[in-house]
């Protein structure tokens, strides 16, 4: 697996519209980030994947602020799927069916992530299509665009629950 990198501008110009999560553009400009492609034959550990969703120790959905709040992993998913909020749930079933469905295989995503400690991803753009490839179980071909700079809550709030 190889990694290009890639002007910020092109990564901001791709997922501008589509990353749901608190990211703060402008500092992510001045920042001296990098922005990297690598292409995935297969996701691998899914337990190095994050997603911005967040189960308290009673297994309940909650806000990364919550004192309480531990975020998600890809792994974790086949067991709290039916603790999602409805609507997520829903919109992994709706992929899931299509990705089960579907006769062309691999599966190709494009997804967004930010590079986390130790190798890991918090995903910021494809965090409904990533789960549903977990359940499905079926062949992948990933596109993964990954920002790698600091663990800064300033640029992503998320990033409150790592650590450099």
């Amino acid at each position: 697996m190889k990694s290009t990198e890639i002007p910020f501008l092109m990564f901001q110009a791709f997922f501008h519209a589509s990353i749901r999560i608190q990211l703060n553009w402008q500092r992510l400009k001045i920042e001296k980030i990098t922005v990297k492609i690598t292409v995935f034959d297969q996701l691998e550990n899914p337990s190095a994947w994050y997603l911005p969703w967040y189960f308290n120790n009673l297994y309940e959905e909650v806000s990364y602020l919550e004192s309480n709040a531990n975020p998600l992993t890809l792994a974790d998913i086949p067991k709290a799927i039916n603790r999602l909020d409805s609507g997520r749930r829903d919109k992994i079933q709706e992929l899931l069916n299509e990705f089960i469905n579907t006769t062309q295989q691999p599966v190709q995503l494009v997804i967004a992530t930010y590079a986390l400690p130790n190798g890991k991803h918090l995903i910021m753009d494809g965090n409904h299509r990533s789960s549903a490839l977990i359940l499905a179980g079926v062949k992948a071909r990933l596109m993964v665009f990954e920002i790698c700079g600091p663990i800064d809550k300033e640029l992503i709030p998320d990033l409150c629950h790592w650590k450099n």
